[in-house]
C-alpha cells in the first residue's frame, strides 16, 4: 500500500518484455453477504474494464495499487481488460453470508 501506482507502473514496464506475462492479485470485497459483495465488486468491474475512475472509490479491493498499477501499464501499451472469470467464496463454501469476492482480468492488445 505505500507505493504509488506510477512507481509500480516503471517496476512493470522494466521487468516484462514482449512475451512476458505478469499478475496481480487482488481479493474484491470482503465479509458481506452475496448480493451485497457481487453489487460492490460491479464498482471493480467497471473500473478496470472500462476504466470508469469515479468508480475506483467504490471498489473495495484490497490491491487497487496493484490494479492500478497494472491499468497505468496496460494503457501505455493500447491494452484492453476483459473479465476472465468472476465468482465468491459462496461457491466453494456455500456460505452466501459472509463472502469475499474474486474478479479474474486479462489485459489484451
Amino acid at each position: 500500500g505505500r507505493v504509488r501506482a506510477q512507481e509500480l507502473k516503471k517496476l512493470i514496464e522494466h521487468f516484462c518484455k514482449e512475451d512476458t506475462l505478469f499478475v496481480i492479485s487482488s481479493d474484491l470485497s470482503h465479509y458481506y453477504d452475496e448480493q451485497t459483495a457481487k453489487r460492490l465488486d460491479s464498482h471493480c468491474h467497471a473500473w478496470i474494464l472500462y476504466g470508469d475512475k469515479e468508480q475506483k472509490g467504490w471498489c473495495e479491493a484490497c490491491g487497487k495499487k496493484g490494479i492500478e498499477g497494472a491499468l497505468l501499464y496496460a494503457k501505455g501499451k493500447n491494452m484492453r481488460a476483459i473479465l476472465v472469470h468472476y465468482s465468491t467464496s459462496a461457491k466453494a463454501s456455500g456460505d452466501r453470508s459472509r463472502v469475499v469476492g474474486y474478479g479474474g482480468y486479462a489485459f489484451i492488445s
